[in-house]
């Protein structure tokens, strides 16, 4: 092999045809550059280059680039954010907030320690199902940790499924983490006081259908503390109401009652309030504020119904609705 004035190898190559004016450029291609044992991107540097033709010679500089090799890579989910492995997380949302996550990647056998280029490392997200899309991210101080932002838009409220991965040039392609993300009103919602026992009016039986009307020991009481605060809903059901003595079912209902709409809740579950108007961080007393005396919950018997001290449960379900 030919040598330079240095004594340094060099590359000849000629062209398998004449460049002309009519034929104007050529490309070398130059394969099997060895690249390192451990996967590390290969530097190839400037180097002066010659071409000698019939009528001219002229000196270039080659321009440097890089060779990009496959890599390993891990994506993870923060500790912080952990469930059942490394690549399974969760984290609850804010209604009215993005979503930040900030997943790791590492390249397993640090074979992109060298030459490593940043604005090379894509990541791509999918929300529920959706197509892949690249997602903008920055980088934290360690250089493993990538912030992702998920607009608030695009999660729907409940839990969302969201997938992540990333690539790297030279082919390389991390595998795959998942989270759960709830995006929720945070604060609480709950019961406030709820009444152990609450009973009905005695009433004489006549034969006939009959309204039975409540007692003065109801409490049914829901409080939103939630920002901002939103909409729930309460459901009542309850089994059959039977006698203390014989055990005898009563021949009726419990029910509930809106305006002159009636609605069995005996085995039935049945929304018995609800709220339109968000109300931030207000004990909200539905008996005497959503209900009045002729609606919500009241018994109606039937003919044939005979009398005795009938008693029973009522179960009260509180919801979060979006």
């Amino acid at each position: 092999m030919d040598k330079d004035m240095d004594g340094n190898n060099l590359v000849k190559h000629s062209f398998k045809n004449e460049l002309s004016n009519s034929i104007n450029q050529a490309v070398n291609v130059f394969k099997w550059v060895t690249v390192s044992a451990d996967n590390q991107d290969k530097y190839v540097k400037s180097e002066l280059a010659r071409f000698i033709g019939n009528n001219n010679i002229g000196d270039v500089n080659t321009p440097s680039f890089y060779i990009r090799t496959q890599k390993e890579m891990a994506m993870t989910v923060d500790p912080s954010e952990q469930t059942t492995s490394s690549t399974e997380g969760s984290k609850i949302i804010s209604y009215n907030a993005d979503a930040i996550i900030a997943p790791h990647v590492k390249f397993t056998n640090n074979d992109a320690t060298d030459y490593f280029n940043q604005d090379h490392l894509k990541i791509y997200v999918s929300i529920n199902g959706s197509d892949y899309e690249e997602c903008k991210y920055s980088v934290q101080s360690d250089k493993e940790t990538y912030n992702l932002k998920l607009n608030n838009s695009d999660l729907n409220y409940g839990k969302n499924d969201v997938s992540v991965y990333a690539t790297y040039t030279g082919n390389s392609k991390s595998n795959e983490i998942h989270y759960v993300l709830d995006k929720k009103r945070l604060g609480d919602l709950k019961f406030g006081t709820v009444s152990d026992k609450s009973s009905f009016s005695n009433t004489t039986l006549d034969a006939k259908d009959q309204l039975v009307g409540r007692n003065n020991d109801w409490s049914l009481n829901v409080i939103d503390t939630r920002e901002p605060s939103g909409f729930w809903k309460v459901s009542a059901d309850s089994g059959s109401f039977v006698d203390q003595t014989t055990g005898r079912k009563m021949i009726g209902d419990v029910i509930y009652k809106n305006n002159s709409l009636e609605s069995s809740i005996v085995n039935n579950p049945v929304i018995v309030a609800d709220n339109n108007l968000p109300n931030l961080g207000e004990d909200i007393d539905i008996v005497n504020s959503l209900w009045n005396n002729s609606d919500g919950i009241f018994v109606r018997t039937y003919p044939g119904a005979l009398p005795g001290n009938f008693i029973g449960t009522i179960s009260w379900t509180l919801e979060d609705t979006p």
